[in-house]
Parts: C-alpha cells; structure tokens; sequence
C-alpha cells in the first residue's frame, strides 16, 4: 500500500481562514503532527477533541533552524514507516516560508512517499489587504534569518521581510535595508495578522525599526518600494562605518545613540558563540555571515570608543 504524506496549510491564526479540505483532512482519524503548537488553529483543533503532536521539543535541543527543520523531517520519516497515512500541518501556507515542507518534500520522493498538499491561506495575502498593496505591482519575499542571502534585492521593488522574529534579527534587517535606502524611508512593522485580538500594523521610519518591542514568531516587515530614493550597496567597510556614524550622530537613531558597551555586551557575546558553531560546522558560507555580525559590533563598540 501506497503511504502518503498529508501536508496541510493551517492558514494565518484563526481558524476561520481554515478550508473546508483541510478541516476534514484533519478530523479525518489520521496521526495529525503540527511543527509547532504556537499557533491559534492548532488550540482550536485541541479544544474540539483533535488530539495532535508537535515537534516544539526540538528547537530546544538545536542550535539552528536548520538542525530543527532536519530533525522534524526525520522524525516524520521514521512515522511514516510504521503508519501508512500521517498528516504534517504548518502555519500558513505550506510553501511559503516554511522550510521544513521543502526538505520533506525531498526526501519523501527519494523514499517513494507520496506527498499531498492541502493549501492553506497565507499571511502575506492578509498583509497584502491590510496595506492596499497589489501584489502584481511586484513584491520581494526574503527571510529575516537569511537576509544577507538577498543580495540581489532592489529598493525600487516592494519587500516582505518575514520571522523578524527579534530585536537583535530586526537590527540586522535594518542595517541590510540601510545599505539601499534612507534612514528616513518609511517601513511597516505587521504582527499577528488573522488574529483580530493581536494584530498589529506599525509605521516606521527605517532607522526606528529595532526600537519596537513587539517582535516575535509571528512579525514581518514590509517595504514600500523607493520612489528613486535608493541607495547603492557598496558591501564596503567603508560604507558600515559610514552607516554606524550615522545612526549614532546628533541627528540619527535615538536607539542607537543610547547604547554603551555594557548594553551591547549580551549581543557581541552572542554574537561569537554563532562564529563558534559556525566553525564547527564547516559550512564557509555560515561562518562568513555570523563574522560579518561580529563586524558590525566591532563598529558598534568603535563607534562608540571615540566619544570616550
């Protein structure tokens, strides 16, 4: 008999945005596995007797998303050999930010699995309601924990930026976007879209976009595209310098300003163990990233020595 993987999209946080196909998919008696319980649909599946299992144990026990995403696949492999049918249920649409479907999705087919997909609504078709914004106008989808993979992008077309899921992500993000565009370009901070209780659009300049307090799993950020107002990425250290003086000048970043050794030292700290588990990992192009993070707060904490 044929086993088969029942991949289901959970839409945005609310169950209403369930479709019909999914629900009865996952009231169907198959084994429901859910990447993770942080999400709305998933405490109103409980709450109607559905009994499901997540895979939360692993993010505690992994260093990187990668690990993670490379355990829950395995885990998923190794169920499937014992149960003919099992469904994997993830927030939003299943192809869209969810790297997980990608490498089951691989594997299962080198397996002979067969793989079923149940679409589910995603949140950037709220967020692109919410802002007014026509996605055929062109839109750049990047991941906040792979920004510097996203060399390629251009201001003078819209961004979602998804899982800005921290501050210290969200810095980064704002660094990477001030390379190409004005500190006083206007972006959006979007939270919790599809959960009415929580939802959330703040509108930001650029240079404010790590001052809110508000990130988590479930914040994106959106930018409008330039109106001509981009800048050219020189990649330079001359150009990071540059930046940071900026940002800490009378006129820049409050944030930033603020800022002392002693407030940075948990996020250089930090900051240093990823260079450490980078080597171990071998991978260059890992390494290469996590030390230009430590090269941003070596600039930070230079910028900061010189009003000693």
């Amino acid at each position: 008999m044929q086993r088969i993987i029942h991949i289901v999209g959970l839409g945005p946080g609310h169950y209403r945005f369930l479709s019909a196909e999914a629900i009865e998919l996952l009231f169907s008696g198959k084994p429901v596995y859910v990447r993770t319980k942080m999400h709305d649909v998933v405490d109103f599946l409980q709450n109607s007797g559905l009994a499901v299992s997540s895979f939360d144990h692993i993010y505690d026990g992994k260093d990187t998303f990668e690990e993670v995403y490379e355990e829950i696949v395995n885990e998923l492999l190794d169920c499937i050999q014992s149960q003919q049918e099992i469904i994997y249920a993830v927030p939003g649409h299943p192809w869209i930010g969810e790297r997980s479907v990608i490498e089951l999705v691989h594997k299962a087919e080198e397996e002979g699995i067969s793989v079923k997909i149940v679409n589910g609504m995603s949140f950037v078709d709220l967020l692109f309601s919410a802002l007014q914004f026509d996605p055929s106008d062109g839109v750049f989808l990047m991941d906040a924990h792979r920004i510097e993979d996203f060399n390629e992008y251009s201001p003078k077309t819209a961004a979602v930026i998804m899982q800005v899921s921290n501050r210290l992500l969200a810095s980064r993000v704002k660094l990477f976007l001030l390379e190409r565009l004005p500190a006083e370009h206007t972006v959006n901070i979007v939270k919790s879209l599809g959960i009415p209780e929580c939802e959330s659009i703040q509108h930001v300049m650029l240079h404010e976009l790590d001052h809110a307090d508000i990130f988590d799993h479930l914040t994106s950020v959106f930018v409008p595209a330039s109106n001509g107002d981009a800048k050219a990425a020189s990649g330079s250290i001359d150009e990071l310098i540059h930046i940071m003086a900026t940002l800490r000048s009378q006129g820049g970043c409050p944030w930033d300003r603020e800022q002392t050794h002693s407030s940075l030292k948990s996020y250089l700290i930090e900051e240093a163990y990823e260079v450490a588990e980078a080597v171990d990992s071998g991978s260059s192009d890992l390494l290469c990233e996590e030390l230009g993070d430590v090269l941003l707060q070596i600039v930070f904490h230079a910028q900061i020595g010189q009003f000693f």
